[in-house]
C-alpha cells in the first residue's frame, strides 16, 4: 500500500525529495528510504541527486501497479478474514441447505466465496492472474480452474443462486435435454408420426412425474429440441423417417438406403453408437454414392470409393469401419461379398514427424509450467527425463517410486478410466530416473501433502488422459511453442539420449519396446546424423 501511495504522489510531482515523502505520508525516513530504494532498482524511479527522486513513465508502471495490488490482497487474507466471510452463510436463511452438501462441497464453496469477496474490485481479467499468485501463496487452497461464470453469478444474483450452482440435485437445461432427447426422437419417428408439440407434451407430463426426482428445474422449450433434431439429422433423414415410404428395390438410392439402416441402428443400439455411425455414413459414404441407386453399385465402384478413401489418408481403423457401414447398407437390398473387392487397404497416412525442442525452447517451456502450473511442471519433467507414455506416468502411484536407488516401477497404465495392470512381464520394468527428477518429484510430493495415492491425480476415477490438455496449450502459447504434442517431448528425450551416445537397447527398454528395431527405425536419420559407433546401434541398422 505504501508502494503504491509513493507511486501516485511521484506521479502527481514527477520530482520529489524523501522529506516531502515524509510529511505526506507521515512514515518514518528509513521506511520511505527502503521502499523508494525498491522502485528505484523496478525502474520506476530515478535517484536524480541525494535526496531528489524523478518518476520514470515506464510502461511496466501499469504490471508492478497490479502486482501490488496482488500482494495487498493477499496480506490482507487470514483466518480472521475467512471466518467474517463465511459469517454470510451462517446469518443467511440458506443455513439449512448449505449444511445439506458434502464436506468436500462445503470445502469448495468456502474457497470459492472467500475469492470472491476478496477480490470484488477486480474484473475477470484481473482475477484469472490473480489466481497464479494465489495459488503460489497458498498452495493448500490453490484453484486448478478459474471460474469466471460462478464469479459472475455470485456477483450479479448473489448467495442463493451460487449456492444453487453446487446443488447435486439440480441439473443444467442441456443435461435434461440430453435425458428426454432419445425418447423425443423415438417418439417423433415412430409410425403414427405425432407433431412435436404432442411429443413434449407427454414428456412434460413424465418430468412432472418425477419432478421431486429432478427437482430446481424447468423442463426445456420446444426450441431447443428442433435445433437440437435439425443439428444432428438431415431433412431427408427426417422426412424417410417420418414417412415410411418403402419404396420397390428397383429404385431405391443409397441415401434411402443408409437412413433405413440408421433408424434400425437407433432402435437396436445406443443413441451414441448411432450418433457415431451416422457421422461416418453422412461424412464419406454420402458424398461419394449421393444419389446412386442400391442395384447400380458394382464391385469396381466400390473399389473406386476404398481408393479415395485410401487418398485421403485416414488411418486404418477408421477406413475399416467406413467400408463395414457402407457394405451393411448395400447388403440392405443386395449382396456384395468381400471377396468381390480386389483392392485393400492401405493406410497411407503421414507417419507423425519427428519434433525435437532445443535448450532454449526446453528451458522456457519448464520455467512458464513453473510458474503457472506446478503439476504439469512435473508431469513435463517426467517425460523429458524418461520419455515415459502419459498413460503410465498416469499410473504412478507413490509406492513405485523408490527415491534412494531412484528408480520408478512401471507395471499398469490408464485406459478407459481405470488403472490397468501389464499382463506381459516384458512391459513390467524398472525406469531409472536422474538427480533432477528426484529432486523435482520430492518437490511435487512435499509441496501438495494430500495423502494422493497416484503422483499426479486424486483418484484413478478422476483421472482423464487430457487432464493436461487444457493446461498445456496455455503453457505453449506464452512459450510461443505452436502445436506441442506430448510425443514430441518423447522424441526430445530419445534425441537428447543419442546425442549423448546412450545405448539404442537401453532407450528401448526406457520407452517400453521389447526390441530396439522401432526405435532404429524412426529415429535412423539422427543416428547418421551424430554416427554412434555402439555394436547395438549397428546391429539394428544392419536389419533395416
Amino acid at each position: 500500500m505504501i508502494k503504491e501511495k509513493i507511486l501516485k504522489l511521484a506521479k502527481v510531482l514527477n520530482t520529489f525529495t524523501v522529506d516531502e515523502m515524509v510529511t505526506v505520508l507521515e512514515e518514518t525516513e528509513n521506511q520511505i528510504g527502503h521502499y523508494i530504494e525498491s522502485l528505484v532498482q523496478a525502474n520506476c524511479l530515478k535517484k536524480v541527486s541525494e535526496k531528489q527522486y524523478l518518476y520514470l513513465k515506464n510502461p511496466n508502471n501499469r504490471l508492478l501497479q497490479q502486482k501490488l495490488k496482488f500482494e495487498a490482497l493477499l496480506n490482507t487474507y487470514n483466518e480472521e478474514y475467512k471466518i467474517r466471510v463465511l459469517e454470510e452463510i451462517s446469518s443467511s436463511k440458506l443455513m439449512g441447505e448449505y449444511l445439506k452438501y458434502q464436506p468436500k462441497t462445503r470445502q469448495k464453496i468456502e474457497k470459492n466465496l472467500v475469492l470472491f469477496r476478496l477480490t470484488e474490485n477486480l474484473n475477470n481479467k484481473e482475477f484469472r492472474s490473480f489466481i497464479i499468485s494465489w495459488n503460489q501463496r497458498y498452495p493448500d487452497q490453490r484453484v486448478l480452474r478459474c471460474d469466471t461464470n460462478l464469479r459472475n453469478t455470485y456477483n450479479n444474483y448473489g448467495l442463493r443462486k451460487f449456492l444453487e450452482k453446487f446443488s447435486s440435485k439440480s441439473l443444467p437445461k442441456h443435461a435434461l435435454l440430453g435425458i428426454y432427447f432419445p425418447q423425443f426422437i423415438n417418439m417423433y419417428f415412430s409410425k403414427k408420426a405425432p407433431s412435436v408439440e404432442v411429443c413434449l407434451d407427454k414428456l412434460k407430463l413424465d418430468f412432472l412425474k418425477n419432478q421431486k426426482r429432478i427437482e430446481g428445474n424447468y423442463f426445456p422449450d420446444y426450441k431447443f429440441f428442433i435445433k437440437k433434431l435439425n443439428s444432428e439429422f438431415m431433412p431427408e433423414e427426417i422426412e424417410y423417417n417420418r414417412s415410411y415410404k418403402r419404396r420397390s428395390v428397383c429404385s431405391i438410392t443409397f441415401q434411402e438406403a443408409a437412413f433405413e439402416y440408421l433408424n434400425k441402428i437407433r432402435k437396436e443400439k445406443s443413441f451414441k453408437t448411432y450418433k457415431s455411425y451416422s457421422c461416418h455414413i453422412k461424412k464419406y459414404s454420402f458424398p461419394f454414392f449421393q444419389n446412386i441407386k442400391i442395384l447400380d453399385i458394382t464391385p469396381e465402384i466400390f473399389n473406386i470409393f476404398i481408393l479415395t478413401l485410401n487418398k485421403e489418408k485416414h488411418s486404418t481403423i477408421t477406413i475399416r469401419s467406413i467400408i463395414n457401414h457402407t457394405l451393411n447398407i448395400i447388403n440392405l437390398y443386395c449382396q456384395l461379398s468381400r471377396r468381390d473387392l480386389n483392392v485393400n487397404i492401405k493406410n497411407e497416412k503421414a507417419k507423425k514427424q519427428i519434433r525435437v525442442l532445443t535448450d532454449k525452447e526446453v528451458s522456457t517451456l519448464l520455467a512458464i509450467s513453473q510458474q503457472m502450473y506446478p503439476d504439469v511442471y512435473a508431469f513435463i519433467s517426467t517425460i523429458l527425463s524418461t520419455g515415459l507414455k502419459q498413460s503410465e506416468i498416469l499410473a504412478i502411484s507413490w509406492d513405485k517410486i523408490d527415491f534412494k536407488n531412484k528408480r520408478i516401477l512401471i507395471d499398469g497404465y490408464y485406459f478407459d478410466k481405470k488403472i490397468k495392470s501389464y499382463t506381459k512381464k516384458g512391459f513390467i520394468r524398472y525406469i531409472e530416473i536422474s538427480d533432477n527428477l528426484a529432486e523435482v518429484l520430492k518437490d511435487w510430493k512435499n509441496k501438495y501433502p494430500k495423502n494422493w495415492k497416484y503422483v499426479f491425480v486424486t483418484k484413478a476415477s478422476d483421472i482423464t488422459k487430457n487432464f493436461t490438455r487444457n493446461r498445456l496449450n496455455p503453457i505453449t502459447q506464452r512459450a510461443g511453442i505452436e502445436n506441442l504434442l506430448l510425443d514430441n517431448l518423447r522424441d526430445t528425450y530419445v534425441v537428447n539420449q543419442i546425442k549423448q551416445n546412450i545405448s539404442i537397447i537401453y532407450i528401448a527398454q526406457q520407452l517400453g519396446y521389447t526390441s530396439a528395431e522401432y526405435v532404429c527405425r524412426r529415429y535412423k536419420s539422427f543416428l547418421e546424423k551424430y554416427t554412434i559407433q555402439l555394436s547395438s546401434t549397428q546391429n539394428c541398422l544392419e536389419i533395416i
